[in-house]
């Protein structure tokens, strides 16, 4: 197969809802390839979309600060499935769950600044896989609606989100099946979660064996989860959400972590974040006029 047929391989297996398989098959074949073939740069048209100057690869499985983390992650692990867990929650909890207002960062810099959201920890987690040895992918799943999804959040902040977003998951191949791995809450804000949600489960686990997910109903409505080899096209597109709105959001999230109360309705919940939004940090509706 030459470059031009490679490529196009590439392309259509980016595109496609095939097994996971067909992307280690296809990733194997890169390797012999001199100058690395890569979708991104098949996908020209999103360059118009980029706030930030090209990153050339996302997933650095090479990059000092990951190899240090693996060798960390491989000392505390006696097993291949310890490594995978031990991994799954360092990036789980060690990486604060948080919307950033610029995705194009590398992996190395989610390390340094200890926080993320769905897109950066997956990342993450796919690159500490992958430089330990494992088939790692990401799984797209569409369409998502933010809004309504993170319901704990103010109704005038909700309302400006996307109703029609994506949300990024991990796949791992392990004893010959796929596992999917969700990293995106960490355990603080998983159980602040749940504290006014007792009859959900925010806080993904993972026992070596079998799919470590939030609750079925952060899913629900999504139709389509696709594994996909690098997520670099939406890593790259434009934020198209005020940056206030970020940071409301992640002024909640703090808020959420920190609190200790029991038998808090989700109501009740919302009310003292929308008061501590204004009388700490004066955000309110009207910032976004």
């Amino acid at each position: 197969m030459n470059v031009n047929d490679e490529k196009k391989a590439y392309y259509s297996a980016f595109h496609s809802e095939s097994n996971c398989n067909s992307f280690h098959r296809l990733n194997q074949r890169r390797k012999g390839i001199r100058g690395k073939v890569d979708c991104r740069a098949i996908l020209s048209s999103y360059e118009s979309d980029c706030e930030h100057p090209y990153v050339e690869d996302f997933c650095n499985c090479d990059h000092p600060k990951i190899q240090q983390l693996v060798s960390m992650l491989r000392k505390s692990s006696s097993t291949d499935r310890e490594y995978l867990v031990a991994a799954f929650e360092w990036v789980r909890d060690k990486i604060k769950y948080c919307v950033l207002p610029d995705w194009t960062v590398p992996v190395d810099y989610t390390i340094t600044t200890r926080q993320g959201q769905c897109s950066t920890k997956s990342c993450l987690l796919v690159t500490l896989l992958r430089a330990a040895g494992f088939d790692a992918v990401f799984y797209v799943v569409r369409p998502f609606d933010t809004g309504r999804k993170l319901f704990l959040l103010p109704p005038w902040i909700r309302s400006i989100l996307s109703h029609e977003g994506v949300h990024f998951l991990v796949g791992v191949k392990f004893d010959d099946h796929w596992i999917k791995l969700d990293p995106s809450f960490d355990k603080k804000l998983a159980l602040g979660i749940e504290n006014a949600c007792p009859d959900r489960r925010y806080l993904a686990t993972f026992d070596g064996f079998h799919d470590a997910l939030i609750t079925e109903e952060f899913y629900s409505g999504s139709t389509q989860l696709t594994p996909v080899p690098d997520i670099d096209v939406y890593m790259r597109k434009k934020h198209r959400v005020p940056s206030i709105v970020h940071r409301c959001m992640n002024v909640c999230f703090e808020y959420i972590r920190d609190s200790r109360k029991s038998n808090t309705t989700v109501e009740d919940l919302i009310i003292e974040m929308e008061e501590h939004l204004s009388n700490e940090y004066n955000l309110n509706r009207s910032c976004l006029s």
